[in-house]
């Protein structure tokens, strides 16, 4: 797709072009939590500017036919401040199933997931901010002089209780006349306050940020997927390359002015160089501190490194608090103690990848195709494909489509129809293309014939010299 037009970019159009073409079609779960102010990622000093802090889950998941075989999960947090907004992308799980059949291509290729996840990126990036930001779920403040007011659902839905007591003498009576319809109450004003609100941002000065942490694993998303022999496990080295091309080239397609940064915590600057794609672009470091600054490594941790959802960093975090060294440990000491952490020390390569910068100017993401669930719906769908058995046979997985078709969400399937060839196929593509032939009037033209030419041999002949008289 052109970046000149003014079409959107759709998901579905970008990852067919690496699904192997097949008689049977591919399926899009492409899900996304509402938007919902949350508490900052980054520890707030009393130097700390004021600044609201939004978080949105996107969870996407492919399937071949009725069958996963693919699924990521990618948090966004959109940080407002007064003179800058900044959107950063926490990819914090990608995992296969080992499930895709290639048999059931037409030209017996199996599927590149690092190009799904590059276009699966892209999308994400290109997603309006607008569109997490016109509609953001805000916890209000209790509010001590307003009194409590509950309401039971169903069948006492007109009553109201000023007083806890009142409320609880009614829970009684009814429990003694065993009525089971009874549930808990909802809270209204003056408790928990919910409120829906547009957030203005600034659209001048906007820095997009991506945050990956890579560690080898035979799972992420999808229980007993390692015993699927097709799964194809990676080691250390091995992923951490993996994402580095993958983040390397989303940058190099999707940002201006940008900087991407890489830690591996406890290697040296020569082990943690061979690593990085290219030296243009890249460089030893993270993307939240200034690491050329001779002062920055002794910052303090809390305050420069984000925290995000299951992560190694957050848990050491957790462990610092506890030992009373939050606010005394630096930047440096903080990479070089968690690199000794036991989930660091078993030989495993781990990395740390960041991406900061500006996006080109292109076209936005079609919104349409995503599917916004609130966060208590989005749990419980992620539930049944998360928490299921992938190494039972395909009917058994074929039974999460079933059961997800069954729920009352409108079109969350959407269909993909594979592009990709095979090389096979493409040989026999070019072979039956027809190659418009040129008229040769060559042969109508009448031309004047050309004089014959004669061989001149004076050249090659030896006379005898004449004597001299």
């Amino acid at each position: 797709m052109s970046d000149n037009d003014d079409s959107e970019v759709e998901l579905c159009s970008l990852l067919e072009s690496h699904l192997p073409k097949s008689s049977i079609r591919y399926r899009l779960i492409n899900l996304v939590s509402q938007s919902k102010k949350s508490k900052p990622i980054f520890y707030k000093n009393k130097n700390t500017t004021k600044s609201t802090t939004v978080k949105i889950q996107h969870f996407i998941s492919i399937l071949q036919d009725k069958v996963i075989f693919f699924g990521i999960e990618v948090f966004v947090y959109i940080i407002l401040d007064k003179d800058e907004t900044s959107r950063v992308l926490f990819i914090s799980k990608a995992d296969t199933t080992g499930l895709f059949d290639k048999d059931k291509t037409q030209d017996k290729i199996n599927v590149n997931i690092g190009e799904l996840v590059k276009d699966i990126m892209k999308y994400l990036l290109r997603i309006p901010l607008s569109y997490y930001l016109d509609d953001v779920i805000v916890k209000l403040e209790k509010d001590k002089n307003i009194k409590h007011e509950f309401s039971f659902s169903n069948k006492f839905n007109n009553n109201r209780y000023v007083t806890s007591t009142e409320r609880s003498l009614r829970i009684l009576i009814e429990r003694l006349h065993q009525n089971k319809d009874i549930n808990k109450p909802l809270k209204t004003e003056g408790n928990n306050r919910i409120s829906h609100l547009k957030l203005e941002y600034n659209d001048n000065h906007v820095v997009d940020k991506i945050c990956l942490f890579t560690r080898p694993e035979r799972q992420y998303l999808f229980p007993y997927s390692y015993k699927n022999t097709k799964k194809h496990l990676l080691n250390g080295e091995q992923l951490l390359k993996w994402w580095c091309n993958i983040i390397n080239e989303v940058s190099l397609t999707e940002f201006d002015n940008k900087e991407i940064k890489l830690t591996i915590p406890g290697s040296e600057f020569t082990t943690t160089e061979r690593y990085l794609p290219n030296k243009t672009n890249w460089s030893i470091g993270d993307i939240f501190h200034d690491n050329n600054h001779k002062d920055s490594n002794h910052e303090l941790a809390i305050n420069a490194i984000p925290l995000f959802p299951d992560d190694p960093k957050g848990r050491f975090f957790e462990h610092l608090v506890v030992e009373n060294r939050i606010k005394k440990i630096s930047i440096a000491q903080f990479w070089l103690e968690l690199s000794i952490r036991q989930e660091f020390r078993l030989g495993v390569v781990v990395g740390v990848i960041g991406v900061k910068g500006n996006l080109h100017k292109k076209n936005f993401s079609n919104t349409n195709e995503l599917i916004k669930l609130n966060n208590k719906n989005l749990k419980k769908l992620k539930t049944i494909i998360i928490e299921q058995d992938y190494s039972n046979d395909i009917d058994e997985i074929e039974k999460i489509y079933n059961y997800i078709n069954c729920l009352s969400i409108n079109h969350i399937f959407k269909e993909i129809h594979g592009k990709k060839l095979g090389k096979l196929e493409k040989q026999n593509h070019q072979a039956n293309t027809i190659i418009p032939q040129t008229n040769d009037l060559n042969g109508l033209v009448k031309r004047k014939l050309s004089s014959p030419t004669v061989n001149n041999l004076n050249g090659l002949v030896k006379r005898r010299k004449k004597p001299i008289l």
